[in-house]
Order: C-alpha cells, then structure tokens, then sequence
C-alpha cells in the first residue's frame, strides 16, 4: 500500500472542529429502552499522520472496535477497502460525556498500531490487516494481556497495549477453520476467541485460548443461513456479559455473544457461548432501510447505507456501541444506544436510578463478591482494586 498525494490532500482536509453527537430517539431492542445517539469519527478524530507527517490525519474508516472501559474505546481500519482511510492503524479514542452523563462524541487519545509493509522500514513492516480487535483478558494463552486483531488473511496478532506498534504474538494462521472473519472477540467467562466468518455458510467459530479450533465452519450458523432474523452479511462479535445492566431479554442466560449484520439486512443476533441462538433484533424497517438514522450527506450516496461494522458493549452502563464503516469524509458513524433507566454513572448500580446512596454500595459489594459483571467498572474482565477505586470515583462525583 502506497500513500498518495491525494490521500496527503485528504488529509489536509480534515475537519479541525469535533461536532456533538446527534439525539436519534429511542428505540427497543430485546425487551430494553434505549437512548439512541450518534457522532461522526471521520469529524472528530483526527491525529499526525504518522508516516509522513506534517498534517493531521482524519479517520476516514473503520473496519473493527472494543471497548476498554473507563470510556475509551478502540477502532481499528483494515489494509484499505475504502480509498483514502487509513491502513492498518489501531487508535485508542475517548467516549466524551455532556452534563447529563450522555454519549456527546469522540477524542482522539492515541495511535496504538500503525503499520504499513508498503512503506520500507516503518515499523513493522507489516499488513495486520485489523478487521476484527478484541483484549486477551486471560492470564495465558495467544497474546495474553494484549490486543488481538483478526486480520482478512485469517491471521492473528497480538499487540503491547501501551503502544508503539510493539508485536508481541503472531502472525499465527487461522486458514482453513476460518476462510474470510470479518471479527474477532475474546469471551472471558469461557477462555475462548469467537469469531465471524463471511465465508458461506454464515457462522460463529470458536478457538481456545491457544487458538485451536473447536467449531468447524457452519457448526454454529448464524443470519441468512441460520434460524434468527439477521438476512445481512455478518461483519461483528461483541461480548454481552451476563448481570443487571444486559438488555432484559437477555439476562440470566450466563452471557450472549452479539453477531452484528451488515447493510443487506442490519441486525444483531444473540448467541449462548455454547452456540445455541437466542433472539434477533433487526435494525431496519419494513423496505430494509435503516432504523439508526444518518446523515443526509450519507442517505445521498445510499438509503440503506448502514455498513455496520462492529459492536461493544459496557457492562458496567449497559450501553451499546454499533460503529459503521463509514467511507471518504461521509458515513463514519458510532451509534451509542444508552438504557433510558440506566444510572447516572458506573457507581449507580440499584433503584431509584438517579440517586447514589446506601443501596448502590450494598449492590456494588454483592456483586464484587460474586464477581457479578456489573462490579467491573473498567470493563477488563478482573475484579481488582481498580473496580474499587472506579466505584469510590464514581459514588463520591455524585449524579449530576
């Protein structure tokens, strides 16, 4: 992949001002209510363009997100299906709040991945190829600690968290268990990767932690070719942990692995982390088009134009993040669904919902205990004393 000038010219282009995000309503998805909002990544996260330099880069696509907790999140663009985006870069982006403890756009924080085997001598000299990005939260196993991303040549990587482009793990194969994955996510609650295979048929196929394959292709099927309402393309996996904050619907069923659908029919499918299906929810209305609303600009180009890319969710809200792959200037969008009875921050925890007192501290501790989801403030999977101190920070700043 070589960079041109036009790409640099696009570049300079790059909105200097982040635009608030965009209030689309409710709607309800699995037996829960949610506020539904949007924000623009190709307007609001720009950054130095690290090869070259000398501009600042905007974030034109994104082919992958997980969210790390304690409101950030990370995106991810492949080796470049869309002209003008950024090829395999990995940014760690802040999830910004207004007054009222709602999603109000992104920040960029920093540049975790950059490679570029087009490029002689710039980092790695690799194509990793990020369509897919989860956290090895485990303590051993393929990239242990670190970021794993899937890449379109079935390749996986592992990646030091704290920047630098340092590989840690990998490239190692996945040809031939999975032919075409689209996402990857880590399930800590049974030390195993999903992934999602674009290749027919439609599936989930799950590895170890070692990525020894345990599904074959087709063994979990999944949308077109399965038995739930997904008629799109699969392009995502998101973890839903079990506990108070899951979408009701899907509560008490020991966790959920969320499929996410393309334009060809957007949708979400939920899946036990044995394979068994659960419940589909689709995203458009009755002619296919698009139930998240988006810009004119983007409706211009394609009505049913929600290329949803992937999803993440925080167990410690309960909000959803549905990200679109968006294309050059146009179309980048993250979809923030926040439940409308959730609490005002991550240390409200019990009703009455907007009121931090004893009740929040005695559901706090429960839950720490039992290491019940909801105790995971930073959303890492462990139960330490961040959890604690995250509680302490929230509880004490009070509800606004």
């Amino acid at each position: 992949m070589n960079r041109t000038l036009a790409l640099i010219a696009l570049g300079g282009l790059a909105a200097s001002a982040s635009a608030q995000a965009v209030d689309l309503g409710n709607i309800t998805l699995w037996g829960t209510e949610y506020n539904v909002r949007r924000a623009s990544f190709n307007e609001q996260i720009q950054y130095p363009e690290p090869a070259f330099g000398g501009f600042d880069f905007e974030f034109t696509a994104t082919e992958a997100c997980h969210f790390l907790g304690n409101n950030r999140l990370l995106l991810a663009t492949d080796s470049g299906d869309d002209f003008g985006s950024a090829k395999n870069q990995i940014v760690e982006v802040e999830i910004l709040e207004n007054t009222d403890g709602l999603f109000d756009g992104l920040s960029f924080v920093e540049l975790l991945v950059a490679e570029d085997a087009g490029i002689p001598g710039f980092n790695n000299g690799v194509n990793c190829d990020p369509a897919g990005l989860t956290i090895n939260t485990g303590a051993d196993g393929f990239g242990a600690g670190a970021m794993v991303n899937v890449s379109g040549a079935e390749q996986v990587w592992a990646w030091d968290l704290a920047g630098g482009s340092t590989l840690l793990d990998g490239p190692l194969s996945i040809l031939f268990a999975n032919t075409d994955s689209e996402d990857i996510e880590y399930i800590p609650a049974v030390d195993q990767f999903f992934t999602i295979s674009q290749d027919s048929p439609f599936s989930i196929i799950r590895f170890d932690d070692n990525f020894s394959v345990i599904d074959a292709h087709g063994d979990i099927p999944v949308g077109a070719d399965g038995i739930l309402n997904g008629v799109g393309d699969p392009k995502g996996i998101f973890n839903i942990p079990d506990g108070p904050n899951a979408p009701a619907d899907l509560r008490g069923l020991g966790g959920t692995a969320v499929v996410v659908f393309d334009d060809t029919g957007p949708g979400l499918e939920a899946y036990l982390y044995d394979g068994t299906p659960v419940a589909g929810e689709s995203l458009a209305d009755a002619t296919g088009q698009s139930i998240l609303d988006f810009t004119a600009a983007c409706a211009s180009v394609d009505p049913f134009n929600l290329q949803l890319e992937s999803g993440a969710f925080d167990p410690a809200t309960g909000r959803i993040f549905l990200v679109n792959q968006g294309d050059v200037n146009i179309c980048g969008f993250v979809y923030v669904l926040q439940p409308v009875d959730a609490g005002c921050n991550a240390a409200d925890l019990a009703e009455p919902f907007g009121t931090l007192d004893l009740a929040d501290i005695t559901a706090f501790v429960v839950a720490f205990t039992s290491q019940d989801p909801s105790a995971d403030i930073d959303g890492n999977g462990l139960f330490d004393l961040a959890d604690i101190t995250g509680f302490v920070t929230a509880f004490t700043g009070g509800c606004p």
